[in-house]
């Protein structure tokens, strides 16, 4: 995050902090995370205009490169691997260290075997590609917004560079904060619950901006945006191990890179809606977050309604529906 580098970070971030964690809990811990990486594009956005205004372009990038420096280093020194890939770097066989880290460190996901293999199997399932839809809409359309935000002040609204790229901080910070609160709020309700209030409040912060052309309207739209598509982010977190626990890694690989690429698409459609219909087209562009929005509520209701073979084991089983440790020890016996 300090570095400027925090969403980078999210695949393989995600499924390190996915195995260390029951499955329970993966919204709290995954929202944290997510959040606090997110706060990333906002901090270099409201910081970097007045760095080049004070240090000039070069020694900007050297700062920046020497601080993304310290900080791998940091990780490098710090960082601990899961339970079962400790055991596995002493000597244990794949079976003994999963049996060994699910008995005595309660660690509930496991790697596949093989990385192409997990891959592989989390391509194949539906679900992967529809936590995609769902997470490029949403994390997608925060990435956009970075990029578009500051032209959009800029251009509708007369704001100076530095101004513009405070506002669009904002819209950083407020997503930040709401994919970590969010993360407590879908273990109690579940993600799917989640998801569809947040893309409620998408539609209604997207409408904002197309219905309403004043300051305060655009500002209220913006926070409700980032609101939105935090939480939305922050679902789609606690709906992976749940959807496709049996390719956790390639799942995550494949949700967050692509997701991520939904924010490159994005920003281009706003550009064209701008060079379309003029003045009016920056403010009509946003339309696009409504409109996926709403589709998304139909890739959520699938997930839902979709059966499938529930798992056998007790406390599995306590996972995917969200119920308690006492629940799970009585479905047990």
């Amino acid at each position: 995050v300090l570095a400027g580098c925090g969403i980078a970070t999210g695949p393989v971030g995600i499924v390190q902090i996915s195995y260390w964690h029951p499955t329970r809990a993966q919204g709290t811990v995954l929202g944290i995370f997510g959040g606090v990486i997110c706060a990333a594009p906002g901090l270099w956005t409201l910081a970097l205009p007045h760095l080049l205004e004070s240090a000039g372009l070069g020694a900007t990038y050297v700062l920046w490169g020497g601080l993304l420096l310290v900080v791998a280093m940091a990780y490098a020194v710090a960082a601990t691997d899961a339970p079962y890939f400790q055991l596995r770097s002493a000597g244990l066989g794949k079976e003994a260290a999963r049996a060994a880290a699910a008995a005595d460190h309660g660690e509930e996901l496991f790697p596949a075997d093989e990385a192409a293999g997990s891959l592989l199997a989390a391509a194949r399932s539906w679900r992967t590609w529809a936590l995609v839809c769902l997470y490029a809409s949403a994390f997608g359309g925060m990435v956009s917004l970075t990029g578009w935000l500051p032209t959009y002040w800029r251009e509708v609204h007369g704001c100076r560079p530095t101004s513009a790229g405070g506002l669009t901080a904002l819209h950083g910070v407020c997503f930040a904060i709401s994919r970590v609160a969010a993360g407590p709020l879908s273990d109690h309700v579940g993600g799917g619950a989640t998801m569809g209030s947040a893309l409620s409040v998408t539609v209604v912060g997207a409408m904002l901006f197309v219905r309403c052309r004043s300051f305060a309207a655009d500002l209220a739209g913006e926070v409700l945006l980032a609101v939105g598509s935090g939480a939305a982010s922050s679902a789609v977190l606690k709906l992976l191990p749940q959807e496709v626990p049996q390719a956790v890694g390639g799942a995550a690989g494949i949700v967050t890179g692509l997701g991520s690429f939904g924010g490159f698409v994005l920003t281009p459609c706003l550009a064209a809606f701008a060079h379309s219909f003029g003045q009016d087209g920056y403010s009509q562009g946003f339309a696009i977050f409504a409109i996926l929005a709403i589709a998304n509520v139909g890739v959520v209701l699938l997930l839902r309604l979709s059966s499938r073979q529930l798992p056998t084991n007790a406390y599995a089983l306590a996972a995917h529906l969200d119920i308690g440790d006492d629940d799970a020890a009585a479905a047990g016996k």
